[in-house]
């Protein structure tokens, strides 16, 4: 009988503390610049490879383009 009130508290606390995926409720224009990353409470943008900043309002620098040549 008590594990059963603990699960049940457990899917309550679990219901009420659960996080919403930013990234996929923004979609496209959750990040101006760079890719999204949903994190407990919030996201985070990573910029692209050789730029900086919060990504949210857009990345500086310029960024690396690799090349691979073949042969």
């Amino acid at each position: 009988m008590w594990s059963l009130i603990v699960c049940a508290v457990f899917i309550k606390l679990r219901f009420f503390f659960s996080d919403i995926d930013e990234c996929k409720v923004r979609g496209k224009n959750a990040c101006e610049e760079g890719t999204c990353e949903n994190v407990i409470g919030d996201y985070k943008c990573r910029c692209p490879l050789g730029k900086y900043g919060d990504g949210k309002t857009g990345c500086k620098g310029v960024g690396i383009i690799a090349i691979i040549a073949g042969n």
